[in-house]
Formats: C-alpha cells, sequence, structure tokens
C-alpha cells in the first residue's frame, strides 16, 4: 500500500487555496486605483541558431523564462509542455518509451525505432538523445518550443518541432543559492547553484546540483507501490573569454534517475486504482558534453559545436499486470506473479556524436543569414529478454538489436527585406544518410521457435527539406507571416520483429514526410501591456510511422498511413497593473488517419480512415492569474511589510483523446489546478505549492488487451499523480 502522510494533502491544499485567495482580494482592493501599466519585458530566442528578438520570427515559439518555469513548477519535460499550446505526450506509464507529440506530428502509437522521432530535444543548440526528452529541467535561462518542421537548421527528429533548452551560462559575478522543498506524496528536492569568476575578466564557472524525488501513489498487491522516483541531476560549466571577439563554452551534465513507473495497471471504473506487479524499474543513467567555440569576425560570426550524448536505461516490469492477465485469460492473477514466467527486462543503450560548423550574419545586419554544414552518428542497442508463456513463442527468449546511424548534411536561411515593412525567409538543408542493422534471436527453448535466428541490413537516404516565410510588420507593436516548411523523417528497420522466434526477418519501413502550412500574428497593445499571439496551421503527413499490434496472436507490424492534422492556437499575457498579470490560452486540433488500407486494417482492428490520431487531444486551454507586489499592499505590517509577496493560480486544459490507433482507448477531459503563493526578502523566499489540487489521479493511458471470456474488452490503464501540496525556500548569497 502507499505510505500515509503526517498530515492531511486536503487540509494545507485548502491553507495554500485560501491564501491565494486572501492575497488577490486584499491586493485587489489596494492595487483599486492603481491605473498604471505594466511593460511586458522583450523576449530573446536562438530558434534561428542566432540571437534574435521574438517579434522578428515568422513561425510559432512558445517561451518560458527560467523563473517561469521555476514559478510554475515545471521541473523537467512532462510538466514544462502543460503550458505549449499543441504539445501533448505519447506515454506508456515510463519514461524510456515517452515522446512528444507537437499539432498531431508524431509517431503513429509509439517510435518505430530507436532513432523515430519527429520532436527532438536540444540543449544550447546540441541535440539530445530521443530517451532525454522528459529529463530534469535544470538552471535554465529559457525554454524555447518551436512548432512545425525545423528541419531545416535544427536538422534530424524535427518534422513534427524541436525544444532548447537555454542553460544560465557562467558569469563573472559571485551568486550562489541553496534550496530545499518538502511536501506531500514523500515529495522532496534539495538544489544548490555557484557562479563566479575562477579567472578575472577571463574564465567563469557554473555549478548546478539538485536531488529530488516523490514516494509511489499507486498501490501494489505484489510489490511496493509504483510511482516512486528518485533522482540526480547536475550541470558544469566553463566559460573562456581570451578577448571581446572570442567565446568558448564547455559544458557537462548528467541524470540519474531510479523509479517505478506506473505502467499499465487493470481498468477498473469506480474501483480501486491498484497494482499487481512484482517487478517495476525504470533506471536512467544520462550524460552529455558540450563545446561551442564562437569567433566574431568583422562581417560575419564562425561557430564550432561539438555534442556527445549517451543515455543508458534499464526497463523491467510485468507485461502485462497481473490482473489485466487475469481479465483476459480467465486464469487467477496468482499464475501471473512468478518473476520467472511474466517479465520483460530491456537493456538500452543510445549515444549521439554531432560536429558542427557555421557561419551567420552578425546581430543587427540588414540580411540575417546563417549557413552551416554538420556530421553526426548515433548508435543505439537493445537487448531484450521476455518470458510470456500466455502468448507463446512469439513473448519468449531474448533479442539484441543494434543501429548506427551516420550522417552529414548541408544547411542554411537567409531574410531579406523586400521591401520597409515586407521580408522574406528562404532556407533549405540537404542530407545523406545511412543506417546499418544487426539483430539476433535466442529461443529459451519454447514449443516451435527456431535455436537462433539472426540478420542485418543496411540502408541509404539523401533528402531534402527546407521552409519559406513571408512575413509584415504592420506596425511597430503588430507582424503577421505565412510560412511553408517540408519535414521528413528517414525510413529504417524496426526494433520489433514479432516473427523472430519463426526465422522471418523483418521488413524496413519506409521514410515519411510532411508539408506544413501555417499563417499567423504576433502583437502587443496598450503601450505594451498586453502581448498577444495566434497561429492557423495545417499539417499533411505521408507515410507516417506506425507500429500495429495484434493482442489476438501478440504479433506486431511497422506500418506507413498518411494522416492530417489541423487547428488554431491563441494566446494571451497581459499586466493591468504593475502588481497583477494574467495568462491565457486555448487550442484546437483535428487530426485524422488517411487511406488506411486493407492490409493495415488487418493489422490491427479498429484501424481505420477517419480516426483520430492518439494522443492528440481537439481541445486544450489555460488560465493563470498572478500577483506581485509589497507586502504592506496585501495588509501586512512591521518587518514584513517591506517585504514582496507574489501569488500564482493556473488552470489547464486536456481534452478527450485517444490512447491508440484504433480508437478504443478514450480519455476523459483532465483539468488541473496549480498554486503557489510566497514571500520574498532579497536574500532568500519561502513559498507554499500545490499541484493538481483537484486531487483527480486522471487517467494518462487506456488501451486494450484483448477481450475475456464473454467477449468483454479488457483494458490496461495508467494514471497521474493526484494533490500534492508543500513548503519550500532558497537562500542566496
Amino acid at each position: 500500500m502507499c505510505e500515509r502522510q503526517n498530515f492531511s494533502p486536503l487540509l494545507l491544499a485548502g491553507i495554500l487555496a485560501g491564501s491565494v485567495q486572501f492575497l488577490a482580494l486584499t491586493a485587489a482592493a489596494a492595487q483599486s486605483g492603481d491605473d498604471d501599466l505594466a511593460v511586458l519585458e522583450s523576449i530573446t530566442v536562438t530558434v534561428r541558431r542566432r540571437e534574435e528578438n521574438i517579434k522578428d520570427i515568422p513561425g510559432s515559439v512558445h517561451v518560458e523564462t527560467g523563473r517561469n518555469l521555476e514559478q510554475k513548477r515545471m521541473l523537467d519535460g512532462a510538466s514544462a509542455l502543460r503550458d505549449v499550446a499543441g504539445a501533448s505526450i505519447g506515454t506508456f506509464g515510463d519514461r524510456s518509451n515517452a515522446f512528444v507529440v507537437i499539432r498531431g506530428v508524431a509517431p503513429v502509437l509509439s517510435p518505430l525505432s530507436p532513432d523515430d522521432s519527429s520532436v527532438l530535444t536540444f540543449v544550447d543548440g546540441a541535440p539530445m538523445p530521443i530517451g532525454a526528452a522528459f529529463s530534469p529541467y535544470l538552471d535554465l535561462e529559457r525554454m524555447e518550443v518551436m512548432k512545425g518542421p525545423q528541419n531545416t537548421l535544427f536538422g534530424r527528429n524535427t518534422s513534427g518541432g524541436a525544444i532548447n533548452l537555454v542553460p544560465v551560462k557562467p558569469s563573472h559575478e559571485f551568486e550562489g543559492s541553496v534550496r530545499g522543498e518538502l511536501g506531500t506524496d514523500g515529495i522532496y528536492r534539495a538544489e544548490t547553484i555557484l557562479n563566479g569568476s575562477l579567472v578575472p575578466g577571463m574564465l567563469a564557472g557554473r555549478l548546478a546540483i539538485r536531488r529530488s524525488g516523490a514516494d509511489g501513489y499507486i498501490d501494489n498487491i505484489a510489490g511496493a507501490a509504483l510511482g516512486k522516483v528518485a533522482t540526480w541531476a547536475g550541470r558544469g560549466s566553463l566559460l573562456f573569454t581570451p578577448s571581446p571577439r572570442a567565446r568558448w563554452l564547455l559544458s557537462l551534465h548528467g541524470e540519474s534517475t531510479d523509479s517505478a513507473p506506473t505502467g499499465y495497471i487493470a481498468y477498473r471504473p469506480g474501483g480501486p486504482k491498484t497494482a499487481a506487479q512484482n517487478m517495476t524499474v525504470d533506471d536512467i543513467r544520462m550524460v552529455a558534453i558540450h563545446s561551442r567555440l564562437e569567433y566574431d569576425f568583422d562581417a560575419m560570426t564562425f561557430a564550432a559545436q561539438t555534442s556527445y550524448a549517451r543515455l543508458d536505461d534499464r526497463n523491467r516490469y510485468n507485461f502485462p499486470d497481473a490482473m489485466i492477465a487475469s481479465d483476459f485469460s480467465g486464469l487467477p492473477a496468482s499464475r501471473f506473479l512468478d518473476p520467472t514466467t511474466n517479465f520483460t527486462d530491456w537493456k538500452k543503450r543510445d549515444s549521439r556524436l554531432t560536429q558542427e560548423f557555421r557561419l551567420g550574419s552578425l546581430p543587427g545586419a540588414g540580411i540575417g543569414w546563417l549557413a552551416g554544414v554538420v556530421f553526426y552518428q548515433d548508435q543505439a542497442r537493445r537487448d531484450r529478454t521476455g518470458e510470456m508463456w500466455y502468448f507463446g513463442p512469439s513473448a519468449s527468449g531474448s533479442t539484441d538489436y543494434d543501429l548506427k546511424t551516420t550522417g552529414q548534411a548541408l544547411f542554411g536561411e537567409a531574410t531579406v527585406a523586400l521591401s520597409e515593412k515586407l521580408k522574406l525567409t528562404v532556407g533549405g538543408r540537404g542530407t545523406h544518410e545511412s543506417k546499418a542493422f544487426h539483430s539476433a534471436y535466442r529461443s529459451n527453448g519454447a514449443i516451435g521457435a527456431v535455436p537462433h535466428f539472426s540478420e542485418a541490413d543496411n540502408a541509404r537516404y539523401s533528402f531534402l527539406t527546407g521552409r519559406t516565410a513571408l512575413s509584415r510588420d504592420w506596425t511597430d507593436d503588430l507582424m503577421s507571416y505565412a510560412s511553408v516548411s517540408r519535414g521528413y523523417k528517414s525510413g529504417g528497420f524496426g526494433l520489433s520483429n514479432s516473427l523472430m522466434w519463426a526465422g522471418v526477418p523483418r521488413q524496413p519501413y519506409a521514410s515519411s514526410t510532411v508539408m506544413s502550412y501555417e499563417v499567423g500574428t504576433r502583437s502587443s497593445w496598450f503601450d505594451k501591456s498586453l502581448a498577444l499571439s495566434g497561429a492557423l496551421f495545417f499539417n499533411d503527413m505521408r507515410r507516417e510511422q506506425m507500429q500495429s499490434w495484434d493482442y489476438t496472436h501478440f504479433t506486431g507490424k511497422n506500418l506507413n498511413l498518411d494522416a492530417r492534422s489541423a487547428g488554431f492556437e491563441l494566446d494571451a499575457r497581459f499586466h493591468p497593473s504593475r502588481s497583477w498579470w494574467i495568462e491565457a490560452g486555448v487550442a484546437y486540433t483535428y487530426s485524422a488517419l488517411r487511406h488506411v488500407t486493407a492490409e493495415a486494417s488487418a493489422a490491427q482492428d479498429g484501424l481505420r480512415s477517419g480516426n483520430q490520431l492518439p494522443t492528440v487531444p481537439e481541445w486544450a486551454g489555460k488560465a493563470s492569474v498572478g500577483y506581485h507586489g509589497l507586502g504592506r499592499d496585501v495588509g501586512l505590517s512591521g518587518w514584513l511589510a517591506d517585504q514582496s509577496v507574489s501569488a500564482r493560480l493556473s488552470y489547464n486544459y486536456i481534452g478527450s483523446r485517444y490512447t491508440d490507433a484504433s480508437n478504443f482507448g478514450k480519455l476523459a477531459p483532465a483539468h488541473l489546478i496549480s498554486a503557489r503563493v510566497g514571500l520574498d526578502w532579497g536574500d532568500g523566499e519561502i513559498y507554499l505549492f500545490g499541484d493538481n489540487l483537484l486531487g483527480k489521479k486522471y487517467m494518462t493511458i487506456k488501451e486494450r488487451f484483448g477481450t475475456d471470456a464473454q467477449g468483454n474488452p479488457v483494458f490496461g490503464a495508467s494514471y497521474a499523480r493526484g494533490a500534492t501540496v508543500g513548503l519550500g525556500a532558497i537562500l542566496y548569497f
């Protein structure tokens, strides 16, 4: 059973909600005569691999500053995406198999191979392994989420979009901080940051370290509660500036996470959310090193960026949960709790080596341009051992899989002024890529299986991607744009081959493309106190990659299917006074499979044209209100009167969506409320926080596992954590 807390979550949630309400009411009264509008800060981004003001970007970009990420407790990739219109997560209850979806563009259901991704995460422009998408967000200056194909400047695995994380750079000013948090569900966080000069005027360093975790929250009759997580994360960086023209940034960061993933448990409408699993492991070890050398010539900037990242994962679990297996087999759950006959054990390793050279225009140049060449090599290895006697030989034995991808590309983009207010952007990338794989199967003696089988193959791909956009500055505070982009994902060799036990080789899957069309606008109003942005988009996906699954025969097949997505997004941020801010946004996404063949329908029951794409909510929305002022403005006296008080109350809506391409598993809408109240005295802050304050453990997965003896569908489900509240403090020195 889940560990009980020594205090009531409902009590703390009530205190937190009451504090926010108190601040809102008193501050409203205090500010009723304040008509001064606050000016929104300008935002600098690097979404075109050079620093620019966001108002000059002819495309959709969502930016969260490091302060916003902290205030909203967006401490990792999963939580940081909840405020990003059009973004969602494909998840199976663990981290190692999760992936990001933007505007419906992503592998359908799940990636076919270790390099099958449509949205990739970058750290300061350096690509990370796909499995690092949900790593901790530590000591960031900002997060930049680019929507639509980003293949032109960011390269492969970005046909749906890209996420660029910009860490805080070292500086010569000494600063440091220590943070601690405790909360319900065993939540804890300890964090320290140190920054300062190592060689005055020439070498600065920065170090950030975090330890965090939480207890499990899904009761488990066969073992420890599911959902427990414990993480170490750190980053060290050096900035060497031998002259005003030269900069060399070197960073090393890593992560060590041990978790008991929530996975699939038996779906019991109205009943307890209980697991029956005696092995649940998803342990991740990741290390990455980045080097970026920049030099400013008189007419251009040169950059040489080298990066290497490696991620190792041990993923071990019962498949399926014993109660799910009991539901569709009719046998007692105890028959499925022998850890030697109902398990899947994965050892995963991904590495990514990238070398890039770039030339680009200096800030303020009449023509903004960038050109470069990149070389990369990715390697992936998967070792799987499994035993699921009730699914036959296809689910037993051991398999290894090795994939090596090597590529090089030339790319460039330029923005030219056609008139005083009209600008044209044109860019393209030519890529050549080769893939080689090897896989071997060894039987564990299952009846009908071959003792050993191995296969190998290779393929080459050459492709062009690009983007063109037209933007117009109607006024200094209003611009609009229209763009067309082409994204591409190379084909490959699927990780899964459910017929290896019979000595049948896998068939390669085809490359996929997406043509993306977008019109949008970005503006500010009322003396820059109100910022508005909006976009209309249409994505035409051809031969999108999909893995079908037949639970009756426990076989999968790699497919390529056409699909479309279209919709709109609106975002607003308003500072009605110097103390108050309001945020709101809404997103609508229509998505559908197209031209589903009879062969594809036969491979997976319920697969047909018109089905909604998995994990893509039709509607999503957000609303937040916040306050920042002095204690005296909310009725505090004495020493508290001169200290800063802040409060935030946020609401997120995730509309109904499906977690499978057959549209059997429909998820109900989710309503999330979070809040934060803080008191800042300059040298530190103490704060209360709360997440998912409605307390509902909403469903994140609902997938059909087959039918029971009466022909009723049997579902497996996964759930998010319920309400959590806690207390935190940070000291600066």
